[in-house]
């Protein structure tokens, strides 16, 4: 394994979740797989109440041999609730990794994504002015390993030069930009190194780190007994589940303009072409706790999920689907909340800012989105004596919209439509969705980052749910006691945090 001749050494990434999570979960992964997972730190993003930030910052960045600073095309002009620049803020987090490493001379590594560029000098507080003299590298999906393979070349040559034993990797930040290259690589005393690592380390593990992404969560051997760590107790799963030691999961792998993938619940392994994302993980738990395996098989459309479940070829259905109360036999199992958002065309700036303005006009959604919110305010636009709202459903399946039809005038959907390119066309004023996939449909398609935008309008449409058949009820009981274990022990919130999720998590 690279990682077996890896020079040892702390690297820290700092970036800013709004822009460059993927890239900086992707880095991370290939980092940890080259160096050793316990090698990498990334998203420092927890300081208590009384601390000194700028201290805990300070000697966290202090502590390790080389900043990646991962700069998107944002970077510099992302603002923030104000409309003020972020990097502008002493505050910020990005920008007080920066400083802290260009003052203690620690290797900075400008790392651009996205087609980004370098900024101006004249464009970045005096603090940060001296990144523009660092060279910087390109990180491209289209050829992801060959990049990081330069980056890592330039790594172990630099952690070599400093000829300073049983350091680690450091990365940095939640709701973080992507920015920044080195300063000039001084040599450290061993004491001074000492000092720097025992400062940081008490301060990152009693306050500021989170759990640390890990490269998978792993499954063991499975059993036909159920696992009951301490904690919640496990309810045993039925026996045909326990015999057979395993649990059939049925998934939908395509949303939107997402392809084959819905990152990051789940989506194909680029090298591997192993499933991974966090349904997948949170599921693997669940089968170490009950002592079986989660098996996912493929289904063509959403549609399909409980027609599966019914026929029996599946067990359970996880797939971004909304748990909207019993119906058509099904019950489900919640584990995350919702991140319904509203999608609207950039230039149409402040038209759509509120409920209101939806009135009479046309709203895409894809089939498995609930309409949620949106049925309440089409009949306030009622109320008020103004024209309904228009729900056009992607694929049209009118037997699925009786329901909605009371509340919301029903237009076709073209078929084989996408909804956010039939919105981009202008076939729509908005789109609903959910916002980590519509982060990530962004994140992945310019085009669609450029041309669509977040309305400020609240949205609900529900919990994600597993769904499992109504005469299932032992089954549904098992899943519910080892999702409360998980909980309960911390590694959902491991999970969450490895898949950038942690603000949609349960609050019980």
């Amino acid at each position: 394994m690279a990682g077996d001749q890896a020079t040892p050494g702390r690297i820290f990434i700092s970036y800013r979740r709004d822009e460059a999570a993927y890239p900086a979960g992707w880095l991370f992964d290939r980092l940890a797989e080259h160096f050793g997972p316990d090698q990498v730190f990334k998203d420092v993003d927890s300081i208590e109440p009384g601390d000194d930030f700028t201290a805990v910052i300070n000697n966290a960045v202090g502590s390790c041999d080389v900043l990646l600073a991962l700069i998107g095309p944002q970077w510099l002009s992302m603002t923030d609730e104000d409309g003020e620049r972020r990097i502008d803020k002493p505050s910020d987090f990005v920008r007080l990794e920066i400083e802290a490493a260009l003052t203690r001379h620690v290797r900075v590594i400008p790392i651009l994504v996205d087609g980004a560029t370098i900024p101006k000098r004249e464009d970045l507080p005096p603090s940060l002015a001296d990144l523009v003299r660092h060279q910087a590298l390109e990180l491209s999906p289209s050829r992801f390993r060959f990049d990081t393979s330069r980056l890592l070349k330039v790594l172990d040559k630099t952690l070599a030069e400093l000829r300073t034993p049983e350091r680690t990797v450091v990365a940095s930040t939640a709701h973080r930009s992507v920015a920044d290259s080195g300063a000039g690589v001084r040599r450290r005393s061993t004491a001074r190194w000492w000092l720097g690592l025992a400062a940081a380390v008490g301060l990152v593990a009693a306050v500021l780190l989170r759990p640390q992404p890990q490269p998978s969560v792993t499954v063991p051997e499975t059993t036909n007994e159920s696992v009951a760590p301490s904690g919640p107790q496990i309810t045993p799963l039925p026996d045909r589940f326990r015999t057979a030691g395993r649990i059939k999961v049925g998934y939908v792998a395509q949303l939107l303009s997402s392809g084959d993938n819905l990152a990051p619940f789940l989506a194909l392994d680029t090298v591997t072409g192993d499933l991974r994302g966090f349904d997948y993980d949170l599921a693997q738990e669940m089968g170490r706790r009950l002592g079986v395996k989660f098996t996912f098989g493929r289904l063509p459309y959403f549609t399909h999920s409980f027609q599966a479940l019914f026929d029996g070829r599946i067990d359970i259905s996880m797939s971004v689907l909304r748990d909207l109360g019993p119906e058509r036999g099904v019950s489900f199992v919640d584990y995350l909340r919702n991140g319904t958002v509203l999608l609207v065309p950039s230039q149409s700036g402040g038209t759509i800012g509120s409920p209101d303005d939806l009135c009479g006009t046309t709203v895409l959604r894809p089939l498995e989105t609930p309409a949620g919110s949106l049925l309440t305010y089409s009949d306030r636009c009622h109320s008020a004596g103004k024209a309904r709202i228009t729900l056009m459903t992607c694929p049209t399946l009118p037997q699925t919209q009786l329901p909605e039809a009371q509340h919301v005038a029903i237009r076709m959907c073209p078929s084989g439509a996408d909804p956010l390119q039939l919105l981009i066309q202008g076939r729509a004023v908005a789109a609903l969705t959910d916002r980590p996939l519509a982060e990530e449909a962004m994140q992945r398609n310019p085009s669609i980052r450029q041309r669509l935008q977040v309305a400020p309008i609240r949205m609900d449409g529900g919990p994600y749910g597993i769904a499992v058949r109504d005469d299932d009820g032992e089954l549904k009981a098992s899943l519910e006691s080892a999702l409360r274990a998980i909980v309960a022990d911390g590694t959902y919130g491991r999970i969450l945090s490895r898949w950038d999720l942690t603000a949609f998590a349960l609050e019980s």
